[in-house]
C-alpha cells in the first residue's frame, strides 16, 4: 500500500502526530491516506509495547512473584505467571534471585536479639530463724535469707559473718533454670566488686569479704547483683547488704 499523496510521512512526522502535536495538514493527510494511517497505528502499537517493557505494567507484582516461587498461587494465577515468565526476561531474572534468597540459610540473629533480660522480684523479706540449708555448718551470726524470682530462676541470697575474721560473705543458690555458664557479678556505685561462677550441678556460689555498711561507715548499703549467661541476664537492683 502506497501513500496517496507522496511523499509519505516520516517516522518523525508520525511520532509528532501520535504526541498530538501535528499540524492540520498532517492530521488531514493521515485521515485521508490508508497507508500512512496504518503506519501510525503500527508505530503507536510499538510505542505501547516499549512503554510496557519500560514500566513493566503487565509484570506480576513482587508479592505475586514471591507467592509463585513459594507455590502459594491458585492454579489459574500460577499458569498466568508462568506464561508471563516465558516471555519476560526481567521477571525471570528476579525469580532467579528470589529462589536463591529463599534457598539460603536463615541469617543468624544478632546475639542481643536472643538475649533475655529479667529484673528479679523479691518474694520475701530477710527471713531469719536459721531455716535454710544453705548455711548448714556456717559459723557466725544467724543468717537472713532473701528469695528472688526472675523468669524461671529462683535466687536465694544470704549474707553471713565469719566470727573469727569479722568478714561478710554473700552466699547464694540458684534453681529453676539453666545453670551452665552462669556468672554472678556484684556491683556497687558502678564499680565491680566481684565476679564468681555458679556451680552448674548445685547452683550455689559465694562472694567472699563483701563490704557492707556494718564494716564501712562511709559505704552506701545499696548494691546490684547481676546473674549472666550467653543468652540470659538477671538483675537484682537495690540489693541491701547492711546487716
Amino acid at each position: 500500500m502506497n501513500c496517496i499523496d507522496p511523499p509519505a510521512l516520516s517516522a518523525l512526522d508520525l511520532a509528532i502526530y501520535l504526541d498530538g502535536e501535528a499540524d492540520a495538514a498532517t492530521v488531514h493527510h493521515i485521515a485521508a491516506c490508508p497507508s500512512c494511517r496504518a503506519k501510525a497505528v503500527a508505530q503507536a502499537q510499538q510505542q505501547n509495547q516499549l512503554a510496557d517493557l519500560l514500566y513493566r505494567s503487565h509484570c506480576p507484582t513482587p508479592e505475586e512473584l514471591r507467592d509463585y516461587a513459594m507455590g502459594l498461587l491458585n492454579r489459574t494465577d500460577h499458569s498466568n505467571v508462568a506464561l508471563h515468565l516465558a516471555r519476560c526476561p526481567y521477571c525471570t531474572r528476579e525469580l532467579f534471585v528470589l529462589n536463591d534468597f529463599l534457598a539460603a540459610e536463615a541469617v543468624t540473629p544478632h546475639p542481643l536479639a536472643q538475649l533475655v533480660f529479667h529484673v528479679a522480684t523479691l518474694l520475701n523479706g530477710a527471713v531469719t530463724k536459721g531455716a535454710t540449708p544453705l548455711l548448714a555448718g556456717q559459723r557466725g551470726a544467724e543468717p537472713a535469707l532473701r528469695l528472688y524470682q526472675a523468669g524461671a530462676y529462683q535466687i536465694g541470697l544470704e549474707l553471713v559473718e565469719d566470727i573469727t575474721t569479722g568478714q561478710k560473705h554473700l552466699q547464694g543458690i540458684i534453681t529453676g533454670g539453666e545453670l551452665d555458664n552462669l556468672l554472678v557479678h556484684l556491683w556497687h556505685n558502678d564499680q565491680l566488686v566481684a565476679t564468681v561462677p555458679v556451680d552448674p550441678l548445685l547452683g550455689d556460689f559465694q562472694i567472699l569479704n563483701v563490704p557492707t555498711l556494718a564494716n564501712d561507715s562511709d559505704l552506701e548499703s545499696s548494691f546490684e547483683l547481676i546473674v549472666s549467661a550467653p543468652q540470659v541476664k538477671v538483675r537484682i537492683p537495690a540489693l541491701q547488704l547492711d546487716v
